[in-house]
């Protein structure tokens, strides 16, 4: 990705940091750990909640989690087009405020619609968050020390850490002190997350003092923007929304059916936090492997893979061992289109702040798609087919749409290209 050619907010900040950044990139990843560890346990332990302490079926309980994902992808675009550099920290302040009152409210609340809106206040501050924080590694990251596709890598990394930290967390949490409990605890996680911006922005202010005069223009969205933002940035959220419908499909869904079959909540966090790992592990050595596979060869035969071990979810329902098998392919396969997706669509983008944060906005709303569509579709499949026959039926749906959506990709990619090249010079 090319050098920003200027600062729009008028010059230097916090959040870039005079010493390479360094401190900026670490506190993104620090407080990346945070917000993902909270948010990803919740997720395992929301589902048995709303099912065993409200008494919700699966379909009422995939439209109740949709409204986190839902709310998160309404406020994406005007998160992004908020951000500049100097505004870090009190983005991810508001988002970690709003992401902690939703935890506790959730843990306070029987009626389903209060669920959901407590589940969308979270969901808002989430939003907020990691879009801020997306873009604050793109502007921060050290430009010749540190590459997109590492950036990204590093990034998806510390994403994974905080899923796997989450997995034994969340089912430890419910087990042992129940679940309004371990809600109120979660709320800790997004309020750590801003405690390290908030340090890191003030330790660079510190150095230079005049970094705290930055002045920052007044935020607009600019809807010319996100139609002009190049293809890449849509394809990379296209994969987003494909991961993340996988996601939460087994996140909601796989607690159920495993529960059902003899195994405890400890377990499943076990299992996430084994899919988690291997996500992780794969995305911080992902540079090594996309420098000897292209990306774009691996992305259809990763989706597959990821189909196939979801399917076979029911039919090893009660078994430990494969549960985690199944996951580890899964977690792999997630984490190494996480990284194809995230770097190609930020190399495609150079220019403002405001252009990095839609970008940034983008990519994590095809994320906020996936977390809606996963679970209401699950659910009402779930409803009419059963749900093991849903662990069948959804996935192999989504690869036949994905093959779609890419032929009509890739037909009016090539018209533009023929339209180009018949323009007079």
């Amino acid at each position: 990705m090319a050098d920003r050619r200027g600062d729009p907010a008028g010059g230097a900040d916090p959040a870039r940091g005079s010493n390479g950044s360094r401190a900026g990139v670490a506190a993104v990843y620090a407080a990346l750990v945070f917000f993902t560890a909270a948010e990803s346990a919740m997720r395992i332990i929301v589902a048995p909640y709303l099912s065993e302490e409200r008494g919700l079926g699966s379909g009422t309980i995939g439209l109740v989690v949709a409204a986190f994902a839902a709310a998160a992808l309404v406020t994406r675009l005007p998160a992004g087009a908020r951000f500049a550099a100097a505004r870090v920290r009190a983005l991810v302040l508001t988002g970690a405020t709003l992401s902690a009152s939703g935890y506790l409210i959730l843990a306070q609340v029987s009626h389903p619609v209060a669920a959901a809106v407590a589940l969308a206040i979270g969901g808002v501050g989430w939003s907020i968050s990691t879009t801020t924080l997306l873009a604050a590694l793109v502007v921060s990251r050290p430009r010749g020390r540190l590459g997109t596709a590492s950036a990204m890598g590093w990034y998806a990394g510390f994403t994974g850490l905080g899923h796997t930290i989450a997995g034994a967390l969340g089912g430890y949490l419910a087990d042992t002190f129940g679940f309004r409990n371990a809600f109120f605890a979660l709320a800790a996680g997004p309020l750590l997350g801003a405690v390290a911006i908030t340090l890191a922005i003030r330790s660079a202010a510190d150095r230079e003092p005049d970094l705290q005069q930055s002045p920052v223009d007044k935020p607009r969205l600019s809807w010319g923007a996100v139609r002009l933002l190049p293809a890449a940035v849509w394809s990379g959220a296209l994969v987003m929304v494909f991961i993340n419908i996988i996601q939460s499909v087994t996140s909601t869904f796989q607690p159920l059916i495993v529960l059902a079959a003899g195994l405890t909540l400890t377990h499943v966090g076990v299992i996430s936090s084994v899919r988690s790992f291997a996500g992780a592990t794969v995305r911080l050595a992902s540079g090594a492997v996309f420098s000897r596979v292209p990306a774009s060869g691996l992305t259809v035969p990763l989706m597959l893979l990821a189909v196939f071990s979801v399917t076979l979810i029911p039919t090893f329902a009660s078994s430990l061992a494969w549960q985690i098998a199944l996951f580890a392919v899964i977690g792999v396969a997630r984490g190494l289109l996480r990284v194809t997706g995230a770097s190609d669509a930020f190399d495609a983008v150079e220019g403002t702040d405001e252009e990095t944060g839609i970008a940034a906005a983008v990519v994590q709303g095809g994320l906020d798609v996936g977390k809606i569509v996963g679970p209401i579709a699950a659910g009402m499949v779930a409803e009419v087919f059963g749900l093991a026959a849903m662990f069948r039926i959804l996935p192999i749906a989504l690869i036949a749409l994905y093959f779609g959506l890419r032929a009509v990709s890739v037909a009016r990619r090539d018209r533009q290209m023929v339209s180009r090249l018949g323009e007079p010079r």
